[in-house]
């Protein structure tokens, strides 16, 4: 990993994107760094100042997430206006997931600002859920349908022994500028246990591979312990980890 963002002294370097944030045509560099005495992950903006010629330490955002293996961070027209909108996930220290998603903005007063579009968390999965484009969104002639995110959590309401999720949609309102829950729903554990065994129902190797790949993790009500299995399918390799 190499950063052009200037670092601070206390920082270590987890990851790095680059994108053109603030469109103006001169890609920009995402980093995320931990820092010392602070367990939370802190993603920084660096904007490209083609005069000065080297990149500017813009924003910071503090992150929920401590599980380094688990943190992602990218950019994606999730909107469909042409904006590459910077998303980070993870997990925190009591392992709820969390999904964060923030659009640069450029005023005349304040200048260069991240707006957050989205802030979901969740002791279950969240995703994105990528649709189909038209051609014209491709040749940059209208804008593009915008990604729902969805969010799947414990049902609470029928007790800990259940495993009912509520299935949750969060669409883009144009209006408001962010993602806001248009749909919910409960889903039963047998269904979600059918449809994952539908996944790899064709009983090969690389099927399962593939459906096992990431993070899993399994916590006990009684004992509080989080027994974790991280599969790395491209390095073949298997992680166990017992949180006591």
């Amino acid at each position: 990993l190499t950063a052009f963002v200037p670092m601070q002294s206390d920082e270590t370097l987890i990851a790095t994107h680059s994108s053109d944030i603030n469109n103006d045509t001169y890609e920009d560099q995402i980093i995320a760094v931990k820092r010392a005495n602070n367990p939370y992950i802190m993603v920084v903006v660096g904007l490209y100042s083609p005069k000065l010629t080297h990149y500017l330490r813009t924003c910071e955002i503090p992150t929920e997430i401590t599980q380094v293996k688990t943190f992602t961070l990218t950019t994606l027209d999730i909107t469909g206006e042409r904006i590459n909108t910077i998303i980070y996930t993870g997990f925190s220290d009591n392992n709820d997931s969390i999904l964060q998603a923030y659009n640069g903005k450029i005023s005349e007063d304040i200048g260069f600002e991240l707006v957050q579009i989205a802030d979901l968390k969740s002791n279950g999965t969240i995703f994105i859920e990528p649709v189909t484009r038209t051609a014209a969104y491709d040749m940059s002639l209208v804008s593009g349908q915008s990604y729902p995110i969805w969010v799947y959590s414990t049902d609470d309401e029928n007790g800990q022994n259940t495993y009912d999720q509520i299935q949750s949609r969060y669409i883009w309102n144009s209006l408001e500028q962010k993602y806001l829950k248009d749909y919910e729903t409960r889903v039963t554990g047998k269904k979600i246990a059918t449809k994952e065994l539908q996944r790899i129902q064709d009983g090969t190797v690389e099927t399962f591979m593939a459906f096992l790949d990431g993070l899993w993790y399994k916590t006990s009500s009684k004992t509080g312990e989080t027994r974790y299995l991280f599969f790395d399918k491209d390095q073949n390799e298997i992680i166990f980890l017992l949180d006591q």
